[in-house]
């Protein structure tokens, strides 16, 4: 059996899930903005995916941290 402490978070992970995936198919929530650099994640994720390297077109250079742009790659490589 699991701990108590593990089952309150898994319990409370799952219902933030499903609480998220509600809210996107309900229509009440839309996404209302870009930020100024949401171009440069998309950048970086279509190099990920075109190239294999983090960078804009091949070049590796960016400042950014790597976890959004390859999140965003995993959305756009499916």
């Amino acid at each position: 059996m699991l701990p108590e402490r593990r089952r309150w978070f898994i319990g409370t992970f799952a219902g933030a899930i499903v609480f998220r995936v509600l809210l996107f198919f309900s229509g009440l929530v839309e996404v209302a903005y870009s930020t100024s650099d949401s171009y440069e994640y998309e950048y970086l994720a279509r190099s990920l995916l075109s190239h294999g390297v983090f960078g804009h077109d091949g070049v590796p250079e960016m400042n950014r941290t790597p976890g959004y742009p390859a999140f965003l790659a995993l959305i756009y490589g499916k």
